[in-house]
């Protein structure tokens, strides 16, 4: 009997692919109708999805904060190589916190300067309590009543204050003093002293440098009958770190510039650099009272703080110093006080740094027919004279003709005013038998001390004159 011939259903359809993207597989199959006998394959496979998956980018860096003080929030993304093909997030958002907000507030104004005439009076500003770094204080003008009319007044009581002295010290820190007289006898107060100081710097004093190493090498014998000698220059450091010329031994205030000792001595000296307050360079001469005598060298504490700059801008000096522990010396471990170079920069780039960026231009003063607009800006120094320039400006503004003259054009009022101003001068004063001479004075109003810190000009105004009546006192 011949073998039954094989037959087989139709193909199927092609099965979804196994994967969306990456490389899958689809099949399809088909039976055999003729028992088992089928010798052919009854399923096949093809590849699928071959392009390759979408896939997210790497984290960005996290954005800043969005609170410079206090909490806010940051946010970082990522981008997926097919836009909507990936799953997950694009962008998260967490919490961040910066450092404690500061908090503003104005003191109260300090008392007036003086008690009639012209003076001032001060706030400061203080951050969290304490005083601002910068922009930290405003001034205004207080006690504008004549002297003449206040039953406190003592301006004429006393006599002019004298030059300034010699200072007290011919280097390093002193006094100088100045005086004045009491012109109507014992009638002037007794809060306000005849006596006026200020601190005055001269420089440095000159100093010994170390002692240099012993010429002829080291002792090796320690013999009596070797002698070695060292030297130490007399010099004046202006500068931390820098060396002065060498000058006069004698302005050194005594000691030797040239030090002989035979090597018994240096070995008995190299012996006593153990001890830990003993110099190294400059050791006092070798007695048997200093053999058993606690040591009086002492170190230098800690640096104090750096004073002002000599000047705000230009190139100035600047000074620190530190204390010497009491009934000890220090001399011999460098100088009691440092100097250094401060403020650079040209007072041409102070000044123009003082100045706030410009406000928006106002609005115009006329809807047509040629009005102006103006804009400010203020002086965030103490003192009006760092800030170089004007503190407002103006320009012309809707210049078209107006349309029709039934409507009259509307008015916009523009921002007010807020620079400070002058009041009218005072009657002058009687004239003085002392100098011959009598003054006027005026006052300055500030709306906003932040604009600009006083008015342009004097505040006296003096001239000469005969007095008429000039009584003795």
């Amino acid at each position: 009997m011949p073998p039954r011939c094989e037959e087989y259903s139709d193909w199927s359809e092609w099965s979804e692919c196994s994967r969306t993207c990456g490389g899958g597989k689809s099949t399809r199959r088909r039976d055999c109708l003729s028992g088992s006998n089928c010798s052919h394959i009854l399923a096949e496979s093809k590849s699928c999805a071959e392009e390759q998956c979408p896939e997210w980018s790497t984290w960005e860096e996290w954005s800043p904060c969005s609170a410079s003080c206090g909490t806010g929030q940051k946010t970082r993304t990522r981008t997926c190589s097919k836009e909507g093909g990936c799953e997950g997030e694009l962008r998260q958002i967490t919490v961040c916190t910066g450092q404690k907000c500061v908090e503003e507030t104005w003191s109260e104004w300090l008392a007036c300067s003086v008690t009639c005439g012209i003076g001032f009076q001060l706030r400061e500003r203080l951050c969290n309590g304490i005083l601002c770094a910068e922009n930290s204080k405003q001034a205004r003008t207080c006690n504008v009543q004549d002297c003449e009319n206040s039953s406190s007044s003592s301006g004429d009581l006393w006599g002019h204050w004298s030059q300034w002295g010699s200072c007290s010290a011919t280097c390093g820190e002193g006094i100088q003093t100045r005086t004045r007289k009491c012109l109507s006898g014992d009638n002037c107060p007794v809060v306000e002293s005849t006596i006026d100081e200020k601190r005055c710097v001269l420089g440095p004093c000159p100093t010994w440098s170390p002692w240099s190493e012993w010429e002829g090498g080291a002792c090796d014998s320690c013999s009596a009958f070797e002698l070695r000698s060292r030297d130490r220059q007399c010099r004046i450091n202006f500068l931390a770190g820098v060396e002065g010329q060498p000058i006069d031994a004698e302005k050194c205030g005594g000691g030797d510039k040239l030090d002989v000792k035979n090597c018994e001595e240096i070995c008995k000296m190299n012996e006593l650099k153990t001890q830990p307050e003993m110099s190294e360079k400059n050791p006092p001469p070798i007695t048997s009272e200093l053999l058993n005598a606690p040591s009086s060298i002492g170190n230098w504490e800690e640096w104090q703080e750096w004073l002002p700059c000599s000047v705000s801008c230009g190139g100035g000096i600047r000074e620190r110093i530190r204390l010497c522990p009491e009934g000890k010396d220090c001399s011999s471990k460098g100088l009691g006080f440092e100097l250094e170079e401060c403020n650079r920069e040209t007072c041409d780039s102070v000044k123009a740094n003082q100045w706030t960026i410009w406000s928006d231009w106002s609005p115009c003063t006329v809807a047509c027919g040629g009005g102006r607009q103006f804009r400010q800006r203020k002086c965030r120094a103490l003192f009006v004279f760092l800030c170089d320039g004007p503190s407002k400006e103006e320009r012309p503004c809707n210049t078209d003709a107006c349309g029709s003259p039934i409507f009259p054009p509307k008015l916009i009022l523009a921002q007010d005013d807020m620079e400070p101003y002058w009041s009218s001068w005072s009657d002058w004063s009687k004239c003085s038998c002392f100098t011959l001479t009598q003054f006027r004075r005026r006052f300055c109003t500030i709306r906003d001390p932040t604009v600009r810190g006083f008015c342009p000009g004097s505040i006296i105004d003096q001239r000469q004159c005969d007095p008429t009546d000039c009584r003795k006192i």
